[in-house]
């Protein structure tokens, strides 16, 4: 009990002096920019960032945290909004190329074979990556870049844990889309006649998506097994933006689906 009281004191009294050093930096020149990372801070402070960056620096105070996220706000917020907010086609399109040359580099790094194959993975792994970078908090306490590599790494693990452990289910029973829509249930446990059934309700989402580009790119994509390249060509648009248009698709797909009440 002694440890717990302990640790409580220890929360409330950085609780106070990020507290003061807001309240500080409102009162100056930054005093916008203590409204828009007040939020942050303690998001930051619930998920034990704060905590941990301080036991990193032993001669940093939660006041100097409190300016260390205001000079890193005012650095990088623009960039994260184009990331997160208006979803930018030149910014995503750089970085998703960087999002699949890390994931490339860190299958060659577990010994799996170069080539066009690990390049398909690689590329699955960069779409979860940016699918979720969409939603993740960013928590401006560090670099951008560092903070994305170990999402996608994070994201990498899950998945081939995940691949190993359907490594035995028949090739008949795999549904495309399983890799990117994790709602979908456990293909091992269901019989050809649901399968066909929940194939079809995977067609008729398709077909309520928001555009035909987002149609087809998930069609030419998943199912005529078209790469990359290839559908930007069909589709005379840049690959950048197919990469763009691809993730922005499987949002809409998986919105679709859940809203039809099959795949909850």
């Amino acid at each position: 009990m002694a440890g717990t009281s302990e640790n409580h004191e220890f929360v409330t009294t950085i609780e106070t002096e990020i507290e003061s050093a807001l309240q500080q930096l409102a009162a100056g020149s930054e005093g916008k920019t203590a409204g828009l990372i007040r939020e942050i801070i303690y998001t930051n402070l619930e998920r034990g960032r704060v905590a941990t960056f301080l036991g990193r620096n032993n001669n940093v105070s939660p006041g100097d945290y409190v300016l260390h996220v205001a000079d890193c706000h005012q650095r990088l917020n623009v960039y994260i909004r184009q990331v997160q907010i208006d979803k930018d086609e030149e910014v995503w399109g750089d970085l998703f190329e960087t999002f699949q040359r890390w994931s490339y580099n860190y299958l060659l790094k577990r010994n799996f074979i170069p080539g066009e194959e690990t390049f398909r993975k690689a590329t699955g792994f960069a779409i979860e990556t940016a699918l979720e970078l969409m939603n993740a908090h960013f928590p401006y306490d560090v670099e951008f870049e560092p903070w994305a590599y170990v999402l996608l790494q994070n994201v990498c693990r899950r998945q081939i844990v995940k691949a190993m452990r359907r490594k035995d289910i028949p090739d008949d029973k795999i549904i495309p889309l399983d890799a990117i829509l994790e709602w979908i249930p456990d293909v091992s446990k269901i019989d050809e006649k649901y399968y066909l059934n929940l194939k079809q309700k995977l067609l008729e989402g398709i077909e309520q998506l928001s555009s035909v580009s987002r149609k087809q790119v998930i069609k030419f994509y998943y199912f005529d097994r078209h790469s990359f390249p290839e559908i930007a060509a069909r589709m005379g648009k840049r690959v950048n933006a197919v990469y763009k248009l691809h993730f922005d698709a499987l949002q809409n797909l998986r919105k679709v689906l859940k809203e039809s009440g099959d795949f909850d």
